[in-house]
């Protein structure tokens, strides 16, 4: 699908604008659940920043997991600019309206009962809308080779937590005496707005001209629910622990707490961009990473549930564990996308979305359930069946073995990834072939036989001699991408091997 040319100018100077939507998206979620932004002076010990973070989570869940489950005939829809755009307006509506219903502008009209539930829809709203805005940003980092994916998420996640640190570094100029900040305001209002527009952009022109990702949820395999199903474990357990200890620890604590957690985790990124740069497979094993960080969750929870009962400032522990975990699993689910061309749809769609269910599941248990237990042994039990269950479904469900499979081609019997992350971190997006009677024969075929502009570039590729994992790399497309525009470039030209297409070319050559 073509774009106009205002916005080809734009991606010309920003190339990496449709990938800061995620981070735009992660910043509102960020600020909306632990700064002044909404919340004034008086309302900040309330526990409403607990019911935005589970409202809004939840709502961000439920039309993730219905765009899945309906990914098929969303598919035209998702495929326009317009989809993003308009989820990024109602989720900034929605933001508004949390704005708009605090006691210091009109909330002290209405009843607290209207009051209160007209905070819990705006809430709704905001994550419904958010939910458009981060699954078409998924869908441009399933386009990216590993490294590049890596890289790009590292930066997003900066620009999230700069964001923060410039929202709560300004000046607060209160709204109505004591209420919230109004350029604290203004940023969390317009910030889905502007994650929606930078989201509507495509970062390659010409993805319109290639075969559309899968929304066949059979192109799923089973080790994606394997990791979906250890994933919500994991999610739902850490949730419910985290949000115990934000009632009962004291909150100055909890509040002081959460930039340090930020700080942690650019760290981390840091960290992975440093990866993504000196990455060996025949050293490491990434999917030996991910189950490491993920058995290394489930052994702090198992600690924290002991320790914590004697010193309950062990439950800060979790945020910073599950920091780094969010940030492998989203890149798990962009190789996913990349190595099977699959909609993120379907799979940001339903492994988010159920990552998201569980962990505002979680929320609901840790601040409104587990408070009413008093007895400390019992509070024990539960926290340590929690965690015993997570590692056994970590472990049963979810093998390196299994890790592999996620990643396996349809007609291969190996895990390609380690492939993928020995690429180039940063490859050509098109083949570099000389001016000459070459480039011309390709142009003159092109025109001829009707080619796309990717069919094109493909048959640059193998008239140059290279095979579909070079021209994968050196093209910036999956491997079944290759297979599918090779299978469709010879049915245009009426060959049926790589050397009949390139004796093609070379037949225009000498003429």
């Amino acid at each position: 699908m073509g774009q106009p040319r205002i916005a080809s100018r734009i991606l010309e100077a920003f190339p990496s604008l449709p990938f800061t939507a995620l981070g735009l998206w992660m910043a509102w979620n960020l600020i909306a659940c632990n700064s002044n932004a909404w919340i004034s002076a008086t309302d900040f010990v309330s526990i409403r920043s607990a019911q935005i973070n589970i409202t809004s989570t939840a709502a961000t869940a439920i039309a993730l997991i219905v765009m899945q489950s309906c990914a098929p005939r969303l598919a035209a829809a998702f495929a326009k600019p317009s989809f993003s755009i308009v989820g990024g307006i109602i989720a900034c509506l929605g933001t508004l309206s949390i704005i708009l219903i605090g006691p210091y502008i009109f909330g002290l009209r209405f009843p607290v009962a209207v009051a209160q539930n007209i905070f819990l829809f705006s809430s709704l709203i905001a994550g419904m809308g958010g939910a458009a805005v981060a699954v078409k940003s998924a869908e441009w980092y399933g386009t990216l080779l590993p490294r590049n994916a890596i890289a790009k998420l590292a930066y997003t996640i900066l620009l999230a937590i700069a964001i923060y640190f410039v929202c709560i570094g300004i000046t607060v100029i209160p709204i109505g005496g004591n209420g919230p900040g109004l350029f604290q305001a203004i940023i969390f209002v317009i910030l889905p707005v502007f994650a929606g527009c930078f989201a509507a952009l495509d970062p390659n022109p010409r993805i319109g001209e290639q075969p559309q990702a899968s929304t066949r949820r059979a192109d799923l395999p089973p080790a994606f629910w394997h990791m979906t199903v250890v994933v919500a474990a994991l999610a739902f357990s850490t949730s419910v622990i985290t949000s115990y200890g934000n009632m009962v620890l004291p909150l100055p604590v909890t509040a002081g707490l959460y930039p340090f957690i930020l700080l942690f985790q650019g760290a981390v990124v840091l960290a992975f961009i440093a990866l993504a740069v000196t990455y060996d497979p025949r050293r490491s094993n990434f999917g030996r990473i991910v189950n490491v960080i993920m058995v290394t969750a489930v052994l702090i929870m198992a600690i924290v549930s002991f320790a914590g009962s004697y010193n309950p400032l062990f439950y800060s522990m979790m945020p910073f564990v599950m920091r780094v975990f969010e940030f492998v699993f989203l890149c798990m689910l962009f190789f996913i996308m990349y190595q099977r061309h699959i909609s993120s749809l379907l799979v940001f769609g339903a492994s988010y979305g159920i990552y998201a269910a569980c962990c505002s599941a979680g929320w609901i248990v840790g601040t409104f359930a587990l408070p009413l237990i008093k007895q400390t042994s019992v509070l024990f039990l539960i926290c340590t069946a929690l965690s015993l269950i997570t590692l056994a479904a970590a472990f049963m469900l979810f093998s390196e073995k299994q890790f592999d499979k996620l990643f396996e081609a349809a007609d291969t019997v190996r895990g390609p990834l380690s492939s993928l992350m020995s690429r180039t971190f940063n490859p050509p997006t098109a083949a570099i072939a000389s001016r000459g009677r070459f480039t011309i024969a390709i142009d003159v075929v092109a025109e001829e036989f009707a080619l796309s502009k990717r069919e094109k570039d493909v048959l640059r590729q193998v008239a140059m001699g290279h095979d579909s994992t070079r021209i994968a790399e050196e093209l910036g497309i999956s491997w079944n991408t290759v297979r599918t525009h090779t299978r469709n470039l010879y049915a245009k030209l009426g060959v049926h091997s790589r050397q009949e297409a390139a004796d093609l070319v070379d037949s225009y050559k000498e003429n």
